[in-house]
């Protein structure tokens, strides 16, 4: 499987992550002109993809898994702050 359009842009801005061409806007989107196109809100998403893309291979696979094993660390958190509670 190899990604395209959006998949695509994002498996390149996460797989530069945390190197010397670290992003620093987030995607392109479909604001203002098609010349001078805006971005979407910060890279934020690609630092927080870089870790799980990274050990599950770096591949589209890999940032297919590393959202999910995201959500299951952010319900994991959420579940032990509400037993601490």
């Amino acid at each position: 499987m190899v990604p395209i359009g959006d998949l695509a842009q994002t498996e390149l801005r996460v797989s530069e992550a945390a190197t010397p061409d670290t992003p620093l806007v987030g995607l392109p989107g479909r604001i203002g002109p098609p010349e001078d196109p805006g971005h979407h809100p910060g890279p934020a998403n690609f630092y927080a993809l870089a870790p799980g893309y990274r050990l599950l291979g770096s591949s589209p696979f890999a940032l297919q898994v590393a959202p999910g094993a995201l959500n299951l660390l952010a319900v994991g958190t959420a579940v032990a702050l509400a037993v601490r509670r």
